[in-house]
């Protein structure tokens, strides 16, 4: 066999394995992609029907904090300061937005301040619940309902706090104060 075939057939096995884990790769995964895909927590085919707003005791906030109808930890993100949603693309794999269609399929639940409650808008036509202007996430790695364990975590480029009921950011004591949103 000559030198030249003893190359290709090695080079000609690793191209099809190449192939097939690539193929294959793409295949089966749940999880959202950084393609322009509405993420919801749990739902990745676009907004949720409605989301509801609850206020509970969650330690890490000393306190009262927001939290979804679900018991699941809310967080601000501090670069969302002008009323707008600065996590994509990779970052929503941790911190899904809170997504409805429009601020009518928001319910919420006593000690939340229904006026704070609004919108603002995402990819695909989707809404992000806000509160007193600041866009609402979840944390993945919160595993049981009512813990913040993302509160104060400085991640895909700024800081992630819970929400207090009267809507402010509750920041840790040295860490940075956010700015308010832009009015």
């Amino acid at each position: 066999m000559s030198a030249y075939r003893r190359t290709l057939r090695p080079l000609a096995a690793c191209t099809a394995l190449c192939s097939f884990v690539i193929v294959f790769s793409s295949c089966g995964s749940s999880s959202p992609q950084a393609t322009g895909t509405v993420v919801t927590a749990g739902n990745d085919a676009g907004p949720t029907v409605s989301a509801r707003l609850e206020v509970a005791d969650v330690p890490q906030a000393g306190g009262a904090a927001l939290v979804n109808g679900s018991g699941d930890a809310l967080y601000v993100f501090a670069p969302d300061h002008q009323r707008r949603v600065t996590c994509n693309a990779i970052c929503v794999n941790s911190w899904p937005p809170l997504l409805v269609s429009s601020t009518s399929d928001v319910t919420s639940g006593p000690g939340v301040n229904r006026s704070l409650i609004g919108t603002v808008s995402y990819q695909d036509g989707a809404r992000v619940v806000s509160y007193d202007g600041w866009p609402l996430y979840t944390y993945s790695s919160d595993r049981t309902p009512r813990i913040g364990s993302g509160q104060g975590v400085d991640l895909n480029g700024g800081y992630w706090y819970l929400v207090s009921p009267d809507g402010r950011p509750i920041v840790p004591t040295g860490d940075p104060q956010p700015t308010g949103p832009a009015s």
